[in-house]
């Protein structure tokens, strides 16, 4: 895991993040390839791929959804 130190105005101390690639999952197949593709550095890496838009099946299915 590379944890970069950032300190921003007003934080009293460095704080660990780690780098974040924002991408779309293009159709391909039965998979999905992403786009833009990640930077050849990363090929071959362990990756962490999180949702950011709001999926309101998978809501459902964990029960998180308000009815």
């Amino acid at each position: 895991m590379i944890a970069i130190q950032i300190t921003k105005k007003g934080w009293r101390k460095e704080r660990e993040v780690l780098p974040s690639f924002v991408c779309y999952a293009v159709a391909h197949g039965n998979a999905a390839t992403m786009y833009p593709s990640l930077p050849k550095d990363y090929i071959g890496k362990t990756l962490i791929v999180t949702v950011v838009e709001p999926d309101s099946e998978l809501a459902e299915e964990l029960g998180l959804e308000k009815n």
